[in-house]
């Protein structure tokens, strides 16, 4: 398990490289929360070409 400065790092570390354009994340489709057991199926099914968000309100 890691200790909570190298959580940190670790994070303040991808914020930097998204933040300068090097990683880009690939957003293949915004579900309400209400759809959250959707989102599900679709990961464990393999059926994502990027990362689902779950939007709230």
């Amino acid at each position: 398990m890691h200790d909570a400065d190298e959580v940190a790092w670790r994070g303040q570390s991808m914020f930097g490289y998204y933040a300068a354009g090097r990683i880009v994340a690939t957003i293949d489709r915004v579900f309400p929360l209400g759809a959250a057991a959707e989102a599900h199926r679709m990961l464990e099914a393999r059926e994502t070409r990027g990362k689902l968000l779950l939007k709230i309100g």
